[in-house]
């Protein structure tokens, strides 16, 4: 199925189709001198071709099969970033408003978004290809605006899925798209719907509680939540989940639904529970350690020059020629930081309190263990805390994701803004200093010396020195 938008002369059509806007022409359109003279002659034909080749210099279409093609996923960007009308120039905009209804429950395996078109409170037959839908009683083609567009590919595209894959999390996050994109086009929703709210955490942030016993437990926040009923529902299951229920009195019941990244660091917060020993003191001073290849996915409290979490980037330093032993016994030993803690807690007195940290038994005086088994040794360092987390040492495979490091101010553009600063006023100085010997040779050229007069505002006359 297709919608013809418009022609030109006689060979030349602009077509919706189920991907995208397509230009079709028996010859080459990339360049406006192929178009055929009766076509270019046409009202807006001139103006076509010119942002035909403007589209196609910016990425936004491409040559398939022999016709220029505009996937409807370019409109937005182009809509937003380029001055060109021809995506709407032959479309007006819809005039149509929208009601959703369902069938099932949101959750079930059978559950789907049912809507329709009103024109005047009754419904009317549409017709959709992407962006643009036709009219069935009169053949119109008209423009979705991209709020209304996303709306419907998102319940279209929800519905076209197998029953096995409508997951809770996944029913739950496409309906917190519906129903946010309902309320900004004014689309009404069933009362079942519409009394049902969703919030997708923007980001997660980190809270570091420590009990009245000096435990240390990792737990979630976001803006969108507050932190008591966040903390409620996190605490009240074992493990982490993807989808939480919380009801509050007189508001009805709100899903807290997580992405999966988002999900992964719930799942390394549940392992830290109720720490204690040198374990909790490493924790509290640099908790990414517990977020090893997801740091970038939560928001941590950290120290003042810590900009942040990112790729590292190598700065390098030439290096005495005698400082060689020293500098591989401290990279040997930032790899067994860890290790050389846990050892340390063997000592320490024993506890009941335990807890598990990615498979390994944390012990009440933050001593790790294995299952059964001694004390955690070598020297993977902190990364063989969390069981999933990569070592260390091992060698990372081709195409793998980067590795995450803390970012930290290095003040080299404080100070290079301060000496900037300093020899700013030091130039004005100098300047200041060259004036004043001006002044002074003038004075001395007219006899005057070393007399200078000084405007004395609470003396009669002035007052010469």
């Amino acid at each position: 199925m297709t919608f013809t938008i418009h022609r030109f002369g006689q060979s030349i059509e602009i077509l919706a189709t189920s991907t995208g806007l397509t230009i079709r022409a028996p010859q080459d359109l990339s360049k406006r001198e192929n178009w055929p003279a009766d076509a270019l002659a046409a009202t807006g034909a001139w103006r076509t071709s010119v942002e035909i080749e403007q589209l196609l210099e910016s990425g936004f279409a491409e040559t398939r099969d022999g016709a220029i093609h505009i996937p409807y996923s370019n409109f937005e960007p182009i809509q937003r970033e380029m001055p060109v009308s021809l995506i709407g120039a032959w479309s007006p905009h819809s005039p149509f408003l929208l009601k959703i209804d369902r069938k099932s429950d949101v959750g079930r395996p059978d559950f789907q978004y049912r809507y329709s078109f009103l024109l005047a409170g009754q419904p009317v037959h549409i017709d959709r290809l992407g962006y643009y839908v036709r009219r069935g009683a009169t053949s119109n083609v008209f423009l979705l605006d991209f709020q209304m567009y996303s709306l419907v590919e998102a319940m279209d595209t929800f519905n076209a899925l197998a029953p096995a894959a409508k997951t809770p999390q996944e029913s739950w996050l496409t309906f917190a798209k519906v129903k946010g994109c309902a309320t900004e086009v004014g689309a009404a929703l069933d009362s079942t719907l519409k009394n049902n709210d969703v919030i997708v955490p923007s980001t997660l942030g980190l809270d570091m509680r420590e009990d009245e016993d000096g435990a240390l437990t990792f737990l979630p926040k976001c803006a969108e939540l507050a932190e008591a009923d966040f903390h409620q529902v996190f605490e009240r299951n074992a493990d982490a989940e993807k989808l939480y229920s919380l009801d509050r009195p007189g508001l009805g019941r709100v899903r807290i639904v997580l992405t999966d990244a988002q999900h992964q660091v719930l799942q390394r917060m549940k392992r830290v529970r109720r720490v204690k020993g040198p374990l909790k003191e490493q924790l509290k001073r640099d908790p990414v350690q517990a977020f090893d290849g997801i740091a970038d996915h939560i928001d941590l409290p950290y120290g003042d020059r810590v900009v942040g979490v990112g790729d590292f980037r190598f700065a390098p330093t030439p290096k005495p020629s005698n400082s060689e032993s020293k500098m591989a016994e401290l990279w040997r030993g930032e790899g067994s930081l860890q290790a050389d803690a846990l050892r340390e807690a063997e000592g320490s007195e024993d506890s009941s309190t335990s807890s598990q940290i990615g498979g390994t038994t944390i012990d009440g005086d933050g001593s790790a263990l294995h299952e059964g088994g001694p004390p955690v040794g070598g020297t993977h360092g902190a990364g063989a805390l969390w069981g999933d987390a990569p070592e260390l040492d091992a060698v990372e495979p081709a195409g793998a994701p980067s590795k995450k490091y803390l970012l930290i101010e290095t003040n080299e553009e404080s100070v290079r803004d301060e000496l900037v600063s300093e020899a700013e006023v030091a130039s004005q100085f100098a300047r200041s200093l060259s004036e004043i010997g001006r002044t002074t040779h003038r004075l001395e050229s007219r006899g005057l010396e070393n007399r200078f007069c000084f405007d004395r505002r609470d003396l009669d006359e002035p007052r010469c020195v």
